[in-house]
C-alpha cells in the first residue's frame, strides 16, 4: 500500500518541485563501476611474508532503491607474491572478496558524498612449496566516499572511496586477520 502511494505521489511531487535535471536525477536506476585501489592487510604475519599493501581491482553494480539508498554488489581481485620467512621459498596469495551492502547517497548537485556498510565473502588461495590452501572467510565492511560528475546530464562519474574490511580467516588451525583498509577510485557508468 505504501509503495503504491509513493508511486502515485512521487512523480507529481518531483514534477511540481524540481527542474528537468533534478527529475532526471530522480529516475537514476543504478550504476556499473570499474574499481581500482590500494589494499593493505592488517595481520603482521601476513606482512612479514608478502610485504604491506598492493593493488586491488574489480567491478561493482548498484541499484537505486529509495530515499537515495543504493544496493550494491562488488567482486574484486587482490594478488601478492612473497617469500616464506624461514625457507625463503616463493609463495603466492590471491584474495577474491565478494561484497553486498547498502549505501546512502547525499545528492548535492554534481557532488554526491556517500556512506555504507555490508557483508563480505572472501575466497583466498595460497600456494608455496609447503602446501596449497584454498578456503573462504566471512566478514563485514564499512565505506565512505564521494562521487563527482563532470556535468548534470553526464552518465559518467568519478568516485573516490575509503573502505575498511573486517574479516578473520582460519585454515588448518591458524587464524589470519584479512581485515584492512582500501583506498581507491572508480569510474561509474550511471543508468
Amino acid at each position: 500500500m505504501l509503495a503504491l502511494f509513493l508511486g502515485l505521489v512521487s512523480p507529481s511531487v518531483w514534477a511540481a518541485g524540481a527542474g528537468q535535471d533534478e527529475a532526471r536525477d530522480a529516475k537514476r536506476q543504478g550504476s556499473f563501476e570499474i574499481v581500482y585501489g590500494h589494499f593493505s592487510i592488517n595481520d603482521p604475519l601476513f606482512t612479514e611474508v608478502y610485504a604491506k599493501g598492493g593493488g586491488i581491482e574489480g567491478l561493482a553494480i548498484t541499484a537505486a532503491l529509495f530515499f537515495n539508498i543504493d544496493f550494491y554488489l562488488e567482486a574484486k581481485y587482490f594478488q601478492k607474491k612473497g617469500e616464506l620467512t624461514f625457507t625463503k621459498e616463493e609463495t603466492s596469495f590471491v584474495l577474491i572478496p565478494f561484497s553486498v551492502g547498502f549505501r546512502w547517497r547525499i545528492p548535492l548537485g554534481l557532488i554526491e558524498p556517500f556512506i555504507g556498510a555490508g557483508l563480505d565473502y572472501d575466497v583466498y588461495y595460497e600456494k608455496n612449496d609447503i602446501g596449497t590452501a584454498l578456503d573462504y572467510a566471512k566478514g563485514s565492511h564499512i565505506l565512505a566516499g564521494v562521487s563527482l560528475r563532470p556535468g548534470r546530464k553526464s552518465s559518467v562519474a568519478l568516485t573516490a572511496r575509503l573502505r575498511y574490511s573486517m574479516v578473520k580467516a582460519e585454515h588448518a588451525g591458524v587464524t589470519v586477520d584479512l581485515s584492512g583498509l582500501e583506498a581507491g577510485a572508480s569510474l561509474a557508468f550511471l543508468f
